[in-house]
């Protein structure tokens, strides 16, 4: 599959880039780490002058295919997919 051969192992990807990848939005991908389809690093940010605190979230390219290859691939696509209404 050309998509996972473009996706690096070791490489850890920010939530704009797996959204890239994947073709959904942040949104989308944000929920699907808070519904635990997807582990992710989260580092909380530091809270200096700022009253919102920003926090960094990366995934690890193995935890992309493995998504990919788990929820993504026998639907017909990854546009197809949709976490809301799972069968």
């Amino acid at each position: 599959m050309l998509l996972l051969d473009s996706i690096e192992q070791e490489r850890w990807y920010s939530v704009v880039e797996v959204a890239q990848i994947v073709g959904w939005s942040e949104d989308v991908v944000r929920r699907w780490i808070h519904r635990g389809l997807i582990e992710a690093f989260i580092q909380p940010g530091t809270r200096n002058r700022r009253r919102r605190v920003y926090r960094s979230v990366r995934i690890q390219g193995c935890e992309i295919v493995r998504f990919i290859r788990t929820h993504l691939s026998g639907i017909g696509g990854v546009r197809s997919f949709s976490p809301r209404f799972q069968r």
